[in-house]
């Protein structure tokens, strides 16, 4: 009879260990995906492998201003790389953005650690604005959904100095034709 009791018991704590293990898995939330970043130097050309995409790259991180917390910024404001335009979107509140404008796709006011904000312009006249953080990570990548191209910036944190690289990040693609 005794037995029969431990055996019943060790089959409850099993049901509930298995269950309790289960609720748990289940109500975690999903670990960050993470984001492989590979730079390729071919000759005097830059690019970036950033998950599947290959990217031209070009580093501007002198550039560009990381604070420890609020927004980033291109310190001329403007950025042309491949045919691509980047622009921050800065409050007009910010000191040392130069030309800081209202965004209004985001608001970045209350935002933990450092983020960007980034009007691209294409070279078939469309923007897209990409928003996101920037601490917390050894990379933050954000691209856009626009094709040919597909534009974005890159942040990468280099722990040893406590400070960040910055790329943008450009796909080849079809020149537009003139005169056709």
């Amino acid at each position: 009879m005794q037995g029969r009791v431990v055996a019943v018991v060790a089959v409850v704590m099993l049901v509930v260990g298995a269950s309790v293990t289960y609720g748990w898995l289940a109500l975690r939330p999903p670990a960050p995906e993470t984001t492989t970043v590979t730079h390729l130097n071919v000759g005097n050309i830059l690019f970036m492998q950033v998950g599947s995409g290959l990217y031209y790259a070009d580093e501007v991180t002198a550039q560009t201003v990381v604070p420890a917390d609020g927004n980033s910024y291109f310190t001329n404001k403007s950025i042309t790389f491949y045919g691509v335009t980047f622009t921050t979107v800065c409050p007009t509140s910010l000191v040392g953005c130069p030309g800081g404008t209202n965004g209004t796709a985001q608001t970045t006011e209350g935002t933990p650690g450092a983020y960007a904000k980034v009007t691209i312009q294409f070279p078939d006249g469309k923007r897209e604005t990409i928003f996101g953080s920037v601490g917390f990570q050894v990379f933050a990548t954000y691209v856009s959904n626009h094709s040919d191209p597909t534009a974005g910036v890159a942040f990468e944190y280099i722990q040893a100095t406590k400070s960040y690289r910055v790329f943008l990040l450009v796909t080849p693609y079809t020149l537009p034709q003139q005169g056709v």
